[in-house]
């Protein structure tokens, strides 16, 4: 499902004192498939921007298509069926957690959709997000941080949905849980969903994303590759971003010893024998 933003903007409490633009004539395209980060400062307008894809806002203004579903105005007549195929992540996890217990959470979505999911898929989902099927009968709010967003996500996973869009889905992990959620992220791209992660680890994005999507006062600022975005470290920190610190390491390394390193997705072992390489080769010439 391409999902596609034709002029698009959005105002918060139209016609009244309090009206809050927090979008203004969005034109970006999300192929389907795709691996897309988004990012920017507190206020930029993301949450918004995530917010229209799934039909929990309606544009103001211009038009939106996701899939074969266009959301505009007068044109807003299959949310319900957007929502089957576009799962989400909300940021605080306990917004989207209700059930007396996990099992019963993971099977509000589908019975809401009139599906019907067995314990088999039920405990798949729960292991998939790293969990033990001993969460089931708990209460979701029994559980730690970490625990409510992975269920959360397992609660978005059982419908099978072509789009997933995640809403700092690392907050509240430490680094093995990142590691492993991200490990999870990239496994679901590479089986075919697009995926769509709001975040402010820009490490994660140069890792993972095949596009970045930088948000600056509601407007789209910069968009590109990550190689390309961080080949310009002064752009991106002119937009509050910091810049990875396997880009920085690079650029220093380059500017010290006068070699070419680029980053191609290599781990830190991979670059340092990179350097050895380089070196080596100078001291020939």
């Amino acid at each position: 499902m391409n999902i596609t933003f034709k002029n698009v903007s959005y105002t918060y409490q139209p016609n009244t004192p309090l009206a809050h633009q927090a979008l203004k004539n969005i034109d970006l395209n999300i192929k389907s498939g795709s691996f897309t980060c988004i990012a920017g400062k507190t206020g930029a307008g993301k949450s918004t921007l995530v917010q229209l894809i799934n039909g929990l806002l309606k544009p103001t203004s211009g038009e939106l298509q996701v899939g074969s579903i266009t959301l505009g105005e007068g044109k807003n007549n299959s949310i319900k069926q957007l929502r089957q195929h576009v799962a989400m992540v909300f940021q605080y996890p306990e917004h989207q957690l209700f059930e007396e217990t996990v099992k019963k959470d993971l099977l509000f979505g589908p019975r809401n959709f009139g599906l019907k999911v067995t314990d088999e898929q039920v405990e798949k989902v729960i292991h998939q997000v790293g969990l033990d099927t001993t969460v089931l009968e708990k209460s979701p709010f029994e559980l730690s941080g970490g625990q409510k967003r992975r269920v959360a996500i397992a609660c978005s996973l059982i419908l099978k949905p072509f789009i997933l869009i995640l809403d700092e889905p690392t907050a509240g992990l430490d680094p093995v849980g990142q590691m492993e959620m991200m490990e999870l992220f990239k496994t679901l791209h590479e089986a075919g969903m697009t995926v769509i992660m709001i975040t402010h680890h820009m490490e994660h994005a140069l890792r993972h994303a095949d596009q970045i999507l930088i948000f600056d006062q509601g407007q789209l600022t910069l968009s590109g590759t990550p190689q390309d975005l961080f080949s310009n470290t002064e752009q991106i920190e002119g937009v509050g971003l910091a810049v990875p610190e396997v880009i920085l390491f690079i650029n220093e390394v380059n500017r010290q010893l006068g070699i070419n390193l680029s980053y191609k997705g290599q781990t830190v072992e991979e670059l340092a024998r990179e350097v050895v390489n380089a070196l080596k080769v100078s001291e020939v010439n």
